[in-house]
């Protein structure tokens, strides 16, 4: 809910829907936190008149002139089923980010900076954590292997103060 007691829609746009260029379709939520131009593309993507049309039908476009209306809001899937929020208002030539709106496939948080490493990240929703521990150390963590070494597959990631420890299975 949003203000004035109104629902905001959630479109889901796969990635391949933006027109983007081969290599933009083949990014991830990963590579969106840390690349700026990735992120202007989808952004300007996400504000085109003719993508708005599509998603939503012709007369949505022409009721989010109301000034009282709420924003579109579009998530952007990427291959891999990580996604972002992007927040569109017609009335702006680009989309804008939603920020903290970053998600694994399966809804984990995707930090953007190392201050934000504080939790647990798991594989209970399916999440594949490899690329995360990756995203992890390029935000220039400190993080341990585990027990298990370095075989397995990884099952968990335990960040205290940017100091992040990953669980793996013994096989």
């Amino acid at each position: 809910m949003i203000g004035a007691g109104t629902i905001r829609p959630i479109y889901n746009i796969p990635i391949e829907m933006l027109g983007l260029n081969s290599h933009a379709r083949e990014k991830s939520a990963y590579d969106y936190v840390t690349d700026a131009n990735l992120r202007a593309m989808v952004e300007s993507a996400t504000g085109s008149s003719s993508l708005i049309r599509q998603v939503t039908g012709s007369g949505t476009t022409a009721s989010l002139a109301n000034p009282h209306r709420a924003n579109l809001l579009f998530r952007v899937v990427f291959k891999d089923g990580s996604y972002v929020g992007v927040i569109v208002d017609v009335n702006q030539a680009n989309g804008k980010s939603e920020p903290g709106s970053e998600r694994t496939a399966a809804g984990q948080s995707i930090p953007s900076q190392a201050s934000e490493l504080s939790g647990t990240w798991t594989n209970n929703g399916g999440d594949n954590l490899a690329p995360m521990v990756a995203h992890m150390q390029r935000l220039g963590t400190v993080s341990d292997a585990g027990a298990a070494g370095a075989g397995g597959t990884i099952t968990a990631i335990m960040c205290v103060v940017q100091h992040c420890t990953v669980a793996r299975s013994a096989s």
